[in-house]
């Protein structure tokens, strides 16, 4: 429930990136936008197609994501100092065929891959966000974490995704806002990006467990 007493500084736009893992659970992440010049700023009334063609430079890059990780969706809208949604209708872009990612590697459906987003801030309200990827397509090395260069392979796509993000959407621009106390924004200044996969376990409730029972003892 909507607490008065909190709310965003300013209105701000919410990129909502949603898809399929093995064709039966879903994914979904996001990136919001900030204004960058106060009262001016106008919300897209549709997806814009450089972020649609970002996106699937995105979700091609060799190693980024498995194959069994498919884009359906991508939706932008305008949400409001409550956090709601400003307008009724929704701009979105549904993908006439699901985008595949590219790799081979195939983990549990709830593994995914944070990417961090930094602010000028080190700490404080706002200072920092993040998204989580679908099934990473990268294996793990020694120490069950990914090698530097497995690193590099994600993050080589992501930054200049993520630039083509904020051309495409200007003169809104990736940032972090936080609703506590009279609201909070800051402008995301770079990612940040581990070595150890992450887990989001909203990812994995529609797989079929199949059991096999064991011999009579």
């Amino acid at each position: 429930m909507y607490d008065p007493g909190m709310a965003y500084l300013r209105n701000f736009l919410r990129v909502a990136i949603i898809g399929t893992v093995y064709n039966k659970d879903a994914f979904s992440f996001g990136m919001t936008l900030i204004g960058t010049e106060a009262g001016i700023e106008v919300p897209p009334t549709v997806v814009p197609p450089a972020l649609i063609t970002a996106l699937n430079t995105y979700w091609g890059a060799s190693g980024l994501v498995s194959t069994e990780a498919r884009l359906t969706t991508v939706k932008v809208n305008l949400i409001g100092t409550d956090g709601r949604y400003v307008n009724d209708n929704t701009v979105q872009y549904d993908y006439p065929t699901p985008l595949q990612g590219t790799t081979t590697q195939y983990y549990p459906a709830q593994i995914s891959y944070a990417v961090g987003l930094r602010t000028a801030s080190q700490r404080g309200r706002a200072h920092a966000g993040r998204f989580y990827l679908p099934l990473p397509g990268l294996a793990l090395g020694v120490g069950g974490v990914l090698t530097a260069a497995n690193v590099n392979t994600i993050k080589t796509p992501t930054d200049i995704f993520l630039k083509a993000v904020n051309t495409s959407l200007t003169p809104w621009r990736l940032g972090v806002v936080s609703n506590l106390g009279s609201g909070a924004e800051k402008v995301i200044t770079h990612a940040r990006y581990g070595q150890v996969l992450d887990t989001m376990r909203s990812r994995r409730n529609k797989l079929v467990e199949n059991y096999a029972d064991g011999i009579p003892l």
